[in-house]
């Protein structure tokens, strides 16, 4: 969406989207704005990082149903 690369990040934790695959042989990502200490009593997100996930998610549900530039 932005023209940078995506970042490939593998870690012991799980997502919802496993059991999209597991249970329903659906194939998932996982999608969302950057930060860190992930349920740390510091955790962060990066705001930019936030508004452009937002905007990303926004536009991609406005074209998914049919929403057309007026």
């Amino acid at each position: 969406v932005y023209g940078g690369a995506v970042e490939d990040l593998v870690f012991t934790a799980l997502t919802d989207t496993r059991f999209y695959g597991l249970n329903h042989g659906i194939p998932s990502l996982c999608f969302g704005a950057s930060g860190g200490e992930m349920h740390g009593f510091n955790e962060f997100i990066d705001l930019e990082s936030l508004k452009k996930t937002t905007k990303a998610m926004a536009l991609f549900i406005a074209e998914w149903c049919g929403v057309e530039k007026a």
